[in-house]
């Protein structure tokens, strides 16, 4: 792995795979989105060498990664269950700097307004 330093706010350091060009992101460097839309800025994504030819190991734990659901509507990431640091591929990467969460927008007044009057008591029985 080598050493990829990411500039930013805070700034922080990834290990990147010489021989598939994926992205090993522990758990205190931040949100792996986050991280992927830095490096995406800064021009650091690669494209993929090779393909992976094996599961990935994690380069701090050496325990096997797993692929777990990593946000509600995007792909899994390889985790390691040990660390919690995630694996990303050049593709994942690609992904993740395009990313954007978007919260669930508050209820229209409209909305509020059914809502306010279905609840308000009556007189009826």
């Amino acid at each position: 792995m080598e050493a990829i330093p990411i500039a930013g706010d805070e700034p922080r350091t990834v290990d990147r795979c010489p021989n598939c060009s994926g992205v090993f992101v522990d758990y205190f460097d931040g949100d792996p989105s986050a991280i992927a839309r830095r490096m995406a800025d800064a021009g650091a994504l690669e494209q993929a060498t090779r393909p992976l030819d094996r599961d990935p190991v994690c380069p701090d734990c050496d325990q096997a990664l797993v692929l777990l659901p990593y946000l509600d509507d995007t792909k899994p990431l390889w985790r390691c269950e040990g660390c919690a640091g995630a694996f990303l591929t050049p593709g994942m990467l690609d992904h993740l700097a395009d990313y954007r969460w978007s919260e669930p927008q508050p209820p229209g007044l409209i909305t509020r307004l059914l809502q306010w009057w279905r609840a308000v008591p009556t007189d009826e029985g």
